[in-house]
């Protein structure tokens, strides 16, 4: 009796550990998915910009179309303003203090500018940069 008492509770013990198992492996792949699901994307291109009197840096972005363009742009000195027309991204705001997040996807090939959309000073006029996308 006490034989067939532990072998039952050896079974048990058997089965509940590999249940255990495959509900980890389960709820791992869950999670690996959920993650890599979320924040991977292959042609997702994300680029750290300045703005300051009278640039952009870089002032000069190149991307292929398809791509996702993420622009994280800081200002380093006051407010300035960030235009592109062709991607319909007009007088965005950049405040110091704050990065100014900016996406949009890359659909078309071409050199297109971007600007300050902010009287910045006397070198307002200058303040521009260049996207190609090929």
């Amino acid at each position: 009796m006490q034989n067939n008492t532990k072998n039952m509770i050896s079974s048990i013990l058997k089965i509940f550990s590999v249940s255990t198992i495959i509900l980890m492996i389960i709820f791992s792949l869950f999670l690996a998915n959920s993650f890599l699901s979320d924040k991977y994307d292959p042609h997702l291109i994300t680029i750290k910009m300045t703005a300051q009197q009278f640039m952009y840096t870089p002032n000069l972005i190149e991307v292929h179309v398809g791509d996702t363009i993420r622009l994280e742009i800081t200002t380093l000195d006051i407010t300035h303003g960030f235009q592109l027309e062709e991607f319909n991204i007009l007088n965005v705001q950049i405040i110091e203090g704050e990065p100014t997040i900016i996406e949009f996807l890359a659909n078309q090939k071409g050199e297109f500018k971007f600007f300050c959309t902010v009287f910045c000073g006397s070198g307002h006029p200058e303040h521009i940069g260049t996207l190609i996308i090929t």
